[in-house]
């Protein structure tokens, strides 16, 4: 009842939140642009360079209580009601995973619970580990 009245009675109306990158400077675009600016230089000169650019991301992950289909199949007669299938829920938490890659593929992932993310003492962690990982490589 009270969205109506919301619609008609005070011209209102729900709107949803766009996801915006996040807004940057004059000074900041700049500074993207002159080191977008270098790294093409670089690669120019160097050709071979992208080969050795090592990337990474950070995802969040579900968990999921699988149920396998067996487990859950029951005995029925041809009278009995049409079984139901119940949609899965996202209960049964989150963790994140990191993963870091080249040009060849992934060099190291990683799963971390959410709760170890954000902090300067985890990254500075998870990079020494990527170092660790690539050292023999190098």
């Amino acid at each position: 009842m009270l969205p109506e009245h919301s619609k008609e009675n005070l011209d209102m109306w729900r709107v949803s939140q766009h996801i915006i990158p996040r807004l940057l400077t004059t000074e900041l675009k700049m500074e993207r642009m002159t080191i977008s600016g270098h790294l093409i230089d670089k690669v120019d000169k160097i050709p071979w360079i992208l080969n050795h650019v090592i990337t990474g991301d950070e995802t969040g992950c579900y968990l999921f209580d699988i149920q396998l289909k067996h487990a859950t199949s029951t005995w029925k007669s041809p009278s009995s009601p049409r079984s139901k299938k119940f949609r899965q829920h996202r209960s049964k938490g989150k963790i994140m995973m990191e993963v870091f890659f080249d040009s060849l593929g992934t060099l190291l992932s990683k799963f971390i619970t959410e709760s170890l993310t954000g902090n300067k003492e985890h990254y500075l962690c998870v990079l020494r580990h990527l170092r660790d990982s690539i050292r023999p490589q190098i």
